[in-house]
């Protein structure tokens, strides 16, 4: 399967930021890695959970939205490009080629 190296150094830095966020709740046995089903990146438990356990608490002020997005100095520009063309991008595409 190919995976593009951009998108597998996206996924470390995305767990360990959501553990860094204030109120912020990532259990400690998921991780991010390549998937066998499809070509992207999946979410994966490495330890088991027992029933009713929580997995994730992300509160609002950790989510990315679309306005975000458009208004980052960086990659603004390119994404509102992409999304006028409608021509689907992976996310980490996105990021490291602005």
């Amino acid at each position: 399967m190919y995976l593009p190296f951009t998108s597998l150094l996206a996924a470390t830095p995305l767990v360990t930021w959501l553990k860094s966020v204030p109120k912020c709740f990532v259990h400690p046995g998921i991780d991010i890695d390549t998937s066998e089903n499809g070509a992207g990146l999946g979410t994966f438990m490495r330890e088991p959970a027992k029933a009713g356990e929580m997995l994730f608490s992300i509160p609002t002020s950790a989510c990315v939205s679309v306005t975000d997005a458009a208004l980052d100095a960086e990659c603004g520009e390119k994404f509102l490009q992409m999304v006028e063309s409608g021509v689907p991008r992976t996310v980490g595409e996105l990021l490291f080629t602005a």
